[in-house]
């Protein structure tokens, strides 16, 4: 976690309170792993942008410390094995093997 600064603004506070509590409600961008990130970007639901934060009291003032939200993590898990499988299938087609049948002639 990073912390955005040395205080925590009200406004930041209030951005990051909003975020969570829409992805506690399930209005999160990244709700369903089975999602493209074309999909995901598009989407643009109220206030869930992937992140969660928490606000700690420190020296000097509030903190306010960001992280990715655990639906966000599932997500990219996802999206990592939907990357590898589209480059392993693009590398097997460079090399003349397996050529999906929308690269081939009609």
């Amino acid at each position: 976690m990073t912390p955005t600064g040395p205080m925590a603004t009200a406004h930041a506070q209030a951005r990051a309170a909003a975020m969570m509590a829409a992805c506690a409600a399930g209005s999160c961008r990244y709700a369903d792993p089975g999602r493209s990130r074309a999909q995901c970007e598009a989407t643009h639901v109220a206030g869930c942008a992937g992140y969660e934060a928490h606000t700690y009291a420190e020296d000097g003032g509030p903190v306010l410390r960001w992280q990715r939200c655990p639906r966000f993590r599932v997500w990219w898990r996802g999206e990592k094995d939907r990357l590898a499988r589209r480059r392993a299938a693009e590398a097997r087609a460079k090399r003349g093997r397996d050529v999906p049948t929308e690269w081939g002639e009609a």
